[in-house]
């Protein structure tokens, strides 16, 4: 789904940043652009299938690592009017958690930009685990559980060509090795990278990634679908009876279905660009017996679309958007 943007907003971005010099109003306008485009979920599922060497191919998880990032709006009035909370996991392991951190954004007139406030929990974030999905959890965050990084470390995003990019300043964060950390952010992409680099040698001493080079992580917005499946054992496709309903979003989401023949069938998902971030995207589903990763079956939609089938005489199933509801068979 592509996320509507005012005319207003588009008037106020419409020329380049070095163009312009921008007053709290534009300043304004642009991070309320910022906080209407960044919260939701993120997956790089994609680049990780072309890592890997395409879709049928077992997932590779280096030099890139895949990631799951979820950015929650958060009412935490002392930090300000736009709060967003982090937890971010790796490799399709809610458990393996990569970040958690708060961020206060700010409107800074001198740096013509939108700053962000990174802050960590004083006592770790392990406690935090799946507060993404407990809106109770997140309403009870207070300030003084929290740890500010320092200033050096902020974030600076200023709009450009149609996306917002920016990072930490260069060599201000860090001791003996400043981090160069980047972020671009656009209504469907949310890219990073960062590494550390020696004050002394210049060596880079640290790459998240792992790889020699300096890669970026490629997530897209999910899309999460509601999809009823339908069975008949004997492969009779007019004679379908309702088996159960899964959920699962479209950068390389999956369910697991209890078979009334003993098997496990896992229905994936996930939308298959050409180049990321891309305007022609479009849902790719497989149906697969647990463990294998080449599919039973497999087909395709028109790009961006809503809704969809696949029906294997077998195995029926019909998915849409959820906030649609569950479709009916």
């Amino acid at each position: 789904m592509r996320i509507p943007t005012t005319a207003a907003l588009f008037l106020a971005l419409a020329l380049p940043v070095q163009a312009q010099t921008f007053g709290k109003t534009e300043l304004d306008i642009h991070l309320a652009l910022i906080m209407e485009w960044w919260p939701g979920e993120y997956d790089n599922h994609e680049q990780i299938v072309r890592q890997s060497g395409g879709g049928f191919s077992v997932p590779v998880y280096e030099p890139v690592f895949r990631i799951h990032s979820h950015y929650v709006r958060l009412d935490l009035p002392e930090l300000g009017e736009n709060v967003l909370y982090v937890e971010e996991y790796r490799n399709n392991d809610p458990s393996n958690i990569s970040r958690i951190r708060v961020y206060a954004l700010s409107v800074d007139e001198e740096e013509q930009a939108v700053r962000v406030k990174l802050h960590a929990f004083r006592d770790g974030h392990d406690r935090m685990i799946g507060a993404r999905l407990d809106p109770e959890r997140l309403a009870a965050i207070t300030v003084d559980e929290l740890r500010p990084f320092s200033d050096a470390c902020d974030v600076y995003m200023r709009f450009d060509g149609g996306q917002f990019s920016g990072g930490m300043k260069r060599e201000s964060c860090g001791d003996e090795a400043w981090f160069e950390y980047q972020v671009v952010l656009g209504p469907n992409h949310y890219w990073t990278r960062d590494r550390q680099i020696s004050r002394e040698t210049g060596e880079v001493t640290w790459n998240e990634t792992g790889g020699d080079e300096y890669d970026w992580i490629q997530t897209t917005k999910v899309r999460w679908f509601i999809c009823t499946v339908n069975y008949n054992l004997d492969g009779d496709m007019l004679n379908t009876e309702f088996l159960t309903e899964i959920e699962l979003h479209d950068q390389g989401g999956s369910a697991d279905i209890d078979w009334p023949d003993g098997r496990t069938i896992e229905f994936q998902l996930h939308t298959r660009e050409f180049a990321s971030p891309s305007d022609r995207v479009f849902p790719l589903f497989r149906v697969h017996e647990k463990g294998n990763n080449v599919p039973i079956a497999y087909a395709w939609a028109v790009d961006d679309a809503d809704r969809f089938g696949i029906n294997l005489g077998w195995f029926y199933a019909l998915c849409r958007e959820k906030e649609q509801g569950a479709p009916q068979p």
